[in-house]
């Protein structure tokens, strides 16, 4: 991505009128090192950001030095299980949205009131929130999108410039591109079972009307409503219809799925707008005239609009055992400045949580899409709602469905006995 200077420019007045809105901390002499774990600084994107701040935050209060150590991907909620237990471990840790901070805010600091002078400027606080009280700090906006590659929509003699809208179109895009290439309908990895949980939240964007969907979000609607039934039985027929590769289950989805979307074995994926998997990823190796988007399609003929499903993304938390909490809170708010997360959209392509950010200047169709798309038609993402319990059994089963080796009767009863558990 060009590094646009006009952009930057702006982001500096952005920035100057938020430092004089905001008290600055009390300066001190006595030395302290903050430690902050994330699971995403050893990733090429994303350190220049972490690199930033820290040089940043010690430029502004020369007696904190910021410690970022990055943990591996797959393990850090176990490694960061075991600091919590312990009580000891990180000032700050970095989480996702949803269930993986909801389940351990007994281990945070509330930064309500901290953040209360800043909280109208971002978006995202609802994923990093318990019962009124704020745990993190969104830096990003995370949601799904399908993405399609242009190239094989002309191949198979469809439009690419017109996407599907409703399901009966995506059958039929699908019909087409597996019988006139060589391609799969979807790219798909779901070794991790994090397959069902893309699905899942694109179905019910697309089952859902408003009032229901927000029923769901708000825990109104079980495992025992016919729409979860309804999401889960169309994962399991897309499998039949051959949409996936063979394998699926023993592929796993970061990154081998999405390579095999940008090698062009399959037509669409199911990616995300921020950090990987997403528009940058693709128009940077497919070439952006080549890579389409569209919102979920609706399946409920009582549905009208779409919508896409986003929440806050990844938020960094201050943890309950740091003996530097103030030190600690004002480094969380520092993580939102805007030259800060400037950084992190340029290197990352991240979709940031910043209200003011000014994107005016993208140069990326589908990056200006998704941020038309946020600002008219976002909701929250239904998976992200779901409780880690269900969510795991979900994963499970969704595998056992992908494979042929449940019926959606059973594999729904199981989620919903997970849920009453």
């Amino acid at each position: 991505m060009k590094s646009y200077k006009k952009a930057a420019l702006m982001l500096v007045i952005v920035v100057l009128a938020i430092a004089t809105a905001v008290p600055a901390m009390a300066q001190s002499d006595e030395p302290i090192k903050l430690v902050v774990w994330d699971f995403k600084s050893g990733e090429a994107a994303f350190s220049p950001y972490t690199e930033a701040v820290a040089e940043r935050f010690h430029e502004a209060y020369p007696n904190i030095t910021v410690e970022v150590v990055p943990q591996p991907n797959d393990q850090y909620y176990t490694i960061l299980g075991t600091a919590i237990n312990a009580g000891e471990g990180p000032d700050l840790a970095l989480f996702n949205g949803g269930a993986a901070i909801k389940d351990r805010v007994e281990a945070l600091l509330p930064l309500t009131d901290a953040v209360a002078d800043i909280y109208d400027n971002y978006a995202g606080w609802d994923a990093f929130s318990v019962d009124g009280e704020v745990y993190a700090v969104p830096l990003t906006m995370q949601g799904f999108v399908t993405y399609y590659n242009k190239e094989l929509y002309t191949e198979a003699g469809l439009d690419p410039d017109v996407p599907p809208t409703t399901w009966d179109e995506l059958i039929a895009n699908c019909d087409a591109i597996m019988s006139n290439t060589d391609a799969n309908c979807f790219a798909l990895g779901n070794q991790e079972g994090l397959g069902i949980e893309f699905f899942f939240s694109t179905a019910m964007a697309g089952l859902l009307t408003p009032d229901r969907y927000d029923a769901f979000l708000n825990g109104e609607i079980g495992w025992d409503d016919p729409a979860l039934f309804e999401a889960m039985d169309l994962w399991r027929q897309t499998a039949e219809w051959g949409w996936y590769p063979e394998g699926a289950n023993s592929t796993p989805m970061f990154v081998d799925s999405f390579e095999s979307f940008m090698r062009g074995d399959a037509a669409h994926v199911l990616g995300l707008t921020s950090d990987i998997a997403h528009w940058k990823d693709f128009e940077d190796f497919l070439g952006a005239e080549n890579v389409g988007s569209f919102l979920p399609v609706i399946i409920n003929p009582e549905v009208t609009e779409q919508v896409l499903p986003i929440d806050g993304g990844i938020g960094y938390g201050v943890t309950a055992w740091t003996e530097h909490p103030k030190e600690a809170m004002e480094l969380a708010k520092f993580m939102l400045e805007s030259d800060n997360l400037y950084v992190l959209f340029e290197s990352a392509g991240a979709m940031v949580s910043d209200k003011m950010f000014d994107t005016s200047v993208l140069d990326s169709p589908n990056a200006t899409q998704i941020i038309e798309w946020i600002g008219c038609c976002s909701r929250g993402a239904t998976s992200i709602a779901v409780p880690t319990a269900p969510r795991e059994e979900m994963k499970r089963q969704g595998q056992l469905l992908l494979g042929g080796d449940t019926t959606t009767e059973d594999a729904v009863a199981a989620i919903l006995a997970a849920t009453e558990e």
